[in-house]
């Protein structure tokens, strides 16, 4: 049931959909070369997981969002395009998928400090 729901959903998609995840590949490739460069560039390795984390975290979320939604989209029966890709960095939508990736760092920070917390009460007798 599945298998034939996806197959069907992919139906005169298949191209444009492997199509715009090589576009997200190649796009998140020549950014993170970009500013890796530009890293190391300034000589110290702080700097290059700086950018690291800004990337990850303000710019290539937006593209594992957007291939998201594009799948709802081909589910529902709408076309999609390979400029989809960019639909997360609308202004309607990256406020609201941005409050989201950051609540969900926040809430990975807060189950490592308290996994932090049990390893210390562990060790001291």
């Amino acid at each position: 049931m599945i298998r034939e729901t996806a197959k069907n959903s992919l139906r005169g998609f298949w191209g444009t959909f492997v199509l715009s995840i090589l576009a997200t590949v190649a796009v998140q490739a020549v950014v993170n070369s970009l500013f890796s460069s530009l890293g190391s560039s300034v000589g110290t390795n702080n700097a290059g997981n700086w950018l690291d984390f800004i990337l990850d975290n303000f710019v290539f979320f937006a593209f594992s969002v957007a291939l998201s939604i594009m799948a709802l989209y081909l589910v529902r029966g709408k076309g999609i395009k390979v400029a989809d890709i960019f639909l997360v960095f609308d202004k309607r939508f990256y406020v609201p998928f941005f409050a989201v990736k950051f609540g969900e760092y926040l809430l990975k920070l807060s189950f490592e400090f308290c996994d932090f917390l049990a390893a210390i009460c562990l060790i001291r007798p």
